[in-house]
C-alpha cells in the first residue's frame, strides 16, 4: 500500500469488506463440503464422478 495513500475511514471499511467476504467464502465452502459429504453417503460413486468432471 505504499503507492497510494488511502484515508483511514476508507481504509477500515476496505478492511472490513474484504474480511466480510473472506468470512461469507469460508462459510460456502464449508457449506459445500458438508452438502458433497451428504451427497456422498447417499450415493458415493455419483457425486465421485462428479468431483472428476
Amino acid at each position: 500500500m505504499g503507492f497510494f495513500v488511502i484515508p483511514d475511514d476508507d481504509y477500515v471499511l476496505a478492511n472490513k469488506i474484504v474480511i466480510n467476504t473472506l468470512h461469507i467464502l469460508l462459510f460456502f465452502n464449508k457449506f459445500i463440503m458438508i452438502l458433497i459429504s451428504v451427497q456422498s453417503s447417499h450415493n458415493p460413486s455419483r457425486t465421485f464422478t462428479k468431483l472428476l468432471d
